[in-house]
């Protein structure tokens, strides 16, 4: 979370200046929060080559097959899409 800074509410502020006041505060805290979903789709990444897989084998799946579509939905996110290039 980054730091905050809430600018001082006004000396004789009415209830709506301060309910006001309140909401920006709380925005605030939330939008400090809130992590970067492109930065956090970048963070993510495999270690070997892999071949992009799509769908998971429901009836017998295997280590392999979830590892790879895994790594293929993980690589999507870092090209923002499945039809984009790298």
């Amino acid at each position: 979370m980054r730091q905050v800074s809430l600018g001082p509410l006004p000396p004789g502020a009415g209830t709506e200046q301060t309910l006001e006041w309140l909401v920006r505060a709380v925005r605030e805290f939330e939008n400090a929060s809130t992590e970067d979903p492109i930065a956090v789709a970048d963070s993510y990444g495999a270690n070997a080559t892999f071949t992009p897989t799509r769908q998971v084998n429901v009836t017998s799946p295997t280590a392999a097959n979830l590892a790879a579509v895994l790594a293929s939905f993980l690589a999507d996110l870092r090209k923002r899409g499945v039809h984009k290039s790298t």
